[in-house]
């Protein structure tokens, strides 16, 4: 398997795989796929904004999205989402370790992420990855409404550092 970042002309080439993965939420698949797919496709537009993907038999199975929102003047990780069959492989783990690897040789802040409290696997994984929640809320996005019960956390250089450290002690305080 590769973990690497793909090109804005990559991302266009890969429409079908995109259509696919890319959740159902308020809309139908359709119409959420392409209101998902405008916003990577103008997120992209800024050269600070990157999908890093994994591939495996020239096939995309997994993404994340790395984002600078100016109105925060921060990044953010979102659309994290993986093939349903390979979703408890590690995929996700491994392509989220490849993407935080590279942020933090390029940048020296940190980056967030928001997700429901009620996702259980995926709050484990960003906590074995070295992410804590925080009290800043993006006041500025224009969905905050959205994300309003979500939980915001964040992830630094340091805390990243850390990651193993910190989950062998989080697993030994329960």
């Amino acid at each position: 398997m590769e973990y690497r970042k793909i090109t804005e002309k990559e991302f266009l080439q890969n429409t079908e795989y995109f259509k696919e993965q890319i959740p159902t939420a308020q809309n139908t698949k359709q119409e959420y796929f392409y209101d998902v797919f405008e916003y990577y496709k103008d997120h992209l537009k800024d050269k600070r904004n990157y999908i890093s993907v994994c591939i495996n038999n020239n096939d995309i199975i997994a993404c994340a999205l790395v984002c600078f929102y100016k109105e925060e003047h921060k990044y953010f990780l979102l659309n994290v989402n993986t093939r349903v069959d390979y979703q408890n492989k590690g995929v996700a783990s491994k392509l989220l370790d490849y993407t935080l690897q590279d942020f933090f040789n390029e940048h020296n802040e940190s980056i967030y992420l928001w997700v429901s409290p009620k996702n259980e696997v995926a709050n484990k994984l960003y906590s074995k990855l070295g992410f804590v929640k925080t009290d800043y809320f993006p006041e500025k996005l224009e969905f905050r409404d959205n994300i309003r019960n979500d939980n915001i956390l964040y992830c630094n250089a340091e805390l990243f550092k850390n990651r193993n450290l910190n989950s062998k002690e989080n697993s030994l305080n329960k």
